[in-house]
């Protein structure tokens, strides 16, 4: 993911940067910014945003910079500038751009009213909720109260191989790979009726405490690159195993 800039190219650059960016032009909080600071808001995007896993705030920033580089033109000294130094073409600029659109789509859909339709209430207050997508998924939606810190939370999710501890369902689970401390891929299963299942889900975290929350998100995959870099896909399941296919997983976490 992530969009690529010629270096030789400004109406390439300018053209791909609106279809890029057009889908995330509806956050009312992309923030306007002056051309003279792009600079120095790129810098901060790179060096604090992104290692602190704040990816709503470094998409809201890379995107106000590219519409102020966008309305500037092609001949103005900063665009020449950032455009020379590639800052926007750099992968973790890209992965940025990747991640945001993605964190702005979870919170549409947790925040959603319509369409959930409650399925059970438990003893605790704990409410699920089910709905049908108009593309044919089917969601769930879990509204509760965990007792414990943003951290205890956190430390949940990345200790992925101490699942089949805490979970009654899970009777093995095992992690594969640790990107960051905020993000890591691993596998569960357990018995059910039928059988045998088992799923394996690419998970992040996104730092938005600043206006009381953040997010969980992640979802399957078929494979991961290897230490190598090389991608490869995970080995089919043991017989009589079915594995599970999660499209999306999202924890809003609001302490």
């Amino acid at each position: 993911g992530g969009q690529k800039t010629s270096s030789t190219g400004e109406e390439s650059f300018s053209a791909r940067d609106r279809a890029r960016s057009r889908s995330v032009l509806s956050d009312p909080k992309v923030p306007v910014i002056d051309i003279n600071d792009v600079p120095s808001v790129l810098e901060k995007v790179t060096e604090e945003m992104i290692p602190e896993f704040k990816w709503i705030d470094a998409g809201r920033s890379i995107t106000g910079c590219k519409n102020a580089l966008d309305a500037a033109g092609p001949q103005n000294s900063v665009v020449k500038r950032v455009m020379k130094e590639g800052v926007l073409e750099s992968f973790e600029v890209t992965d940025a751009l990747r991640r945001y659109p993605k964190t702005l789509k979870a919170l549409s859909l947790l925040d959603k009213d319509d369409g959930w339709k409650l399925y059970k209430q438990g003893p605790t207050g704990t409410k699920v909720y089910s709905m049908y997508d108009d593309k044919g998924h089917f969601w769930i939606k879990v509204d509760g109260i965990f007792k414990g810190t943003p951290t205890t939370c956190t430390s949940i999710w990345k200790e992925g191989d101490l699942f089949d501890q805490w979970f009654p369902s899970v009777t093995w689970s095992k992690m594969l790979k640790k990107e960051s401390d905020a993000e890591i891929v691993f596998t569960y299963g357990g018995n059910n009726p039928v059988g045998k299942s088992e799923s394996i889900l690419h998970g992040w975290g996104v730092n938005h405490l600043q206006e009381g929350f953040f997010l969980i998100l992640g979802g399957s995959v078929k494979g991961w690159p290897g230490e190598d870099g090389e991608y490869k896909e995970f080995p089919k399941p043991p017989f009589r195993t079915m594995r599970n296919w999660v499209h999306d997983l999202s924890i809003l976490v609001e302490p």
